[in-house]
């Protein structure tokens, strides 16, 4: 991890100042003293150094998480490269470099459709790959395309996974929001917009916090309060998880089976002040 300049400056000062011949000779206190400012002037050079290998560490691992095959990183790159409507072909040329692997002998970005991938090992050692394309469900065709090509070209021999695109997961949230009767006009679509946002910046099968989604309503300009006493997560088999009930709260935290929320139903009363 790079060191601050002033981290690396002080060691220099250090270094000079317990040295048996410099240190007797270089004990000026003053800013300007020469072998100050080359100290300084050094200690600048090696901090950004180190920054920049900071940096091309950081890029080589996150490249080498791509590289190996079948981790989560890898597999997911591998379905975000996948091509619709495009055959995938083998190697068989031991004279290339990819020999041995499956590739497109056309490449063309258009037909990259998944946009949002999640790749996790569940329990029983299953390889769970969630995906959908800009919070849409593929359709039925490009799911068999899909599974197709990860059985085939991906997925290794003997390895169970299952493939979910489906449509989003929908939170039905009841409630009570107290405002500044001055936002009369606004707050039911601010406070709706408010909600939405906080699902649509949240990472593709991440999370959904409780906590957060009132954060961001009682953040919304002009309420003053919000009382969840309901909130429900109902997904595309018709699933419901109860996160709150009849202002009980019986769990903070959702990860949506779909990987996404796909809408909100609203039973919010408004109350002014």
């Amino acid at each position: 991890m790079a060191r601050s300049i002033q981290e690396i400056n002080n060691q220099i000062l250090t270094n000079i100042a317990n040295d048996s011949v410099l240190g007797s000779q270089l004990t000026s206190t003053s800013q300007t003293a020469k072998f100050r400012l080359w100290s300084y002037i050094v200690a600048t050079s090696i901090a950004y150094f180190e920054q920049l290998m900071d940096l091309f560490t950081a890029n080589v691992e996150s490249k080498l998480t791509l590289i190996a095959p079948n981790t989560p990183q890898w597999i997911q790159y591998q379905v975000f490269k996948w091509q619709y409507g495009y055959q995938a072909i083998y190697q068989t040329d031991s004279t290339q470099s990819n020999f041995g692997f499956f590739y497109y002998p056309t490449i063309d970005t258009t037909a990259n459709i998944v946009t949002q991938c999640s790749v996790l090992t569940l329990p029983n050692k299953t390889i769970s790959i969630k995906c959908a394309s800009n919070s849409t469900a593929l359709t039925s065709g490009q799911q068999i395309e899909l599974l197709a090509y990860l059985e085939e070209a991906i997925i290794p021999a003997g390895v169970s996974f299952q493939l979910i695109s489906v449509s989003g997961d929908i939170l039905t949230i009841t409630g009570v929001v107290n405002y500044d009767g001055q936002y009369q006009d606004v707050i039911d679509a601010n406070v709706k917009s408010a909600i939405e946002s906080y699902l649509t910046t949240l990472d593709f099968n991440g999370y959904m916090y409780v906590n957060k989604l009132v954060e961001a309503i009682q953040n919304v300009q002009g309420v003053t309060n919000v009382t969840l006493s309901d909130l429900l997560n109902t997904d595309t088999n018709g699933s419901i998880t109860n996160l709150i009930t009849s202002n009980n709260w019986i769990q903070n935290k959702l990860l949506p089976y779909s990987g996404y929320f796909n809408t909100s139903a609203y039973v919010l009363t408004y109350t002014p002040n």
